[in-house]
């Protein structure tokens, strides 16, 4: 067997473990999911709205890409959600939970689960803009 893959197979075996870890964990997904139910909400309870004529204040929901413009057209807007914001949470979410675990299996049990759950905390901490744009947009104070 030619030495790179053996290389390649053993640096996998190692990471094996933290990488089978993160895949079952629900901290790994729970700060993207929480992002697309708050950015989806935000986003469909300011449908009427613009439907009425208000302009979107977040330059990456409008047409122009500047604040205060014609948003685009809600399935765009779902799709941004989906691509500008909940993916590259889950990838960073993935990548930290993946380094706690191999911290833990490097010994380091404590700290892995500190930076699991803190990093877990402080990303889902990223939907309450959205969450609170939904309860005034629900309460007619957009």
């Amino acid at each position: 067997m030619p030495r790179l893959l053996v290389l390649v197979l053993a640096a996998f075996q190692l990471h094996a473990g933290p990488v089978a870890r993160t895949l079952q964990d629900p901290l790994s997904y729970a700060p993207a999911a929480t992002l697309g139910v708050a950015g989806s909400l935000d986003w469909a309870s300011s449908q009427p709205y613009f439907r009425q004529g208000w302009l979107e204040a977040n330059p990456g929901f409008t047409r122009s890409g500047n604040r205060n413009s014609q948003p685009v057209q809600p399935p765009v807007g779902y799709r941004r959600i989906v691509v500008r914001e909940v993916l590259p949470m889950l990838a960073t979410s993935m990548a930290i939970n993946t380094f706690s675990y191999w911290l833990e299996q490097k010994g380091s049990r404590r700290l892995g689960r500190i930076l699991r759950w803190t990093t877990c905390g402080a990303l889902t901490a990223a939907s309450a803009r959205s969450f609170g744009q939904w309860h005034r947009n629900r309460a007619g104070r957009p």
